[in-house]
């Protein structure tokens, strides 16, 4: 996706971090190996989309390792390797300053000290600005439901409603 000629890798990625969770959920625990290997895969494009994946992957790989034990976890870490080493082998070195660099933008910027209510606070409020008030609801809203759908009677409700709360919370609280 291009946004006035710049790359914008976010749907990219938040498109496959979605499949590689919508994976690893059908694998039922990350019992079945080859479900498994392909949430890995998946992870491991989503890192090559962009490399703030790994924020948003982490709750699916500790889902792994609590469920299914260090062992099938590793596997799944290592087909994500496996796809997304070559390329940071070549571009770490030059990708890291970069990425230091913009971490470190935001209070020069204006933007809350982190671990404060202001910063806490900033991204919803950021979001109701860019979106308005009833459209940020209508969003809230929706990924509460979708923890509430999950059927109680299924087999996996308590993984899935687990995974789902991690992949909302999760990155909200390490960013």
């Amino acid at each position: 996706v291009r946004l006035h000629r710049e790359a914008f890798p976010d749907p990219a990625m938040a498109g496959l971090v979605a499949a590689a969770y919508a994976v690893g959920l059908a694998s039922e625990g990350f019992s079945k190996r080859r479900w498994a290997w392909a949430a890995g895969a998946l992870a491991g494009l989503a890192l090559l989309a962009k490399w703030s994946a790994f924020v948003y992957l982490a709750p699916l790989f500790i889902g792994a390792w609590v469920w299914a034990g260090p062992r099938r976890a590793l596997e799944c870490a290592a087909a994500a390797a496996l796809l997304c080493f070559p390329w940071y082998a070549v571009n770490l070195p030059a990708v890291l300053p970069r990425v230091w660099n913009s971490m470190n933008l935001g209070a020069g910027e204006g933007d809350p000290v982190l671990w404060t209510l202001g910063n806490w606070t900033w991204y919803p409020l950021f979001t109701a600005r860019l979106y308005g008030w009833p459209l940020t609801a209508l969003m809230s809203g929706g990924a509460l439901w979708s923890l509430a759908c999950i059927k109680a009677a299924a087999p996996d409700a308590r993984r899935a409603r687990l995974a789902a709360a991690g992949w909302l919370l999760f990155p909200y609280v390490a960013w």
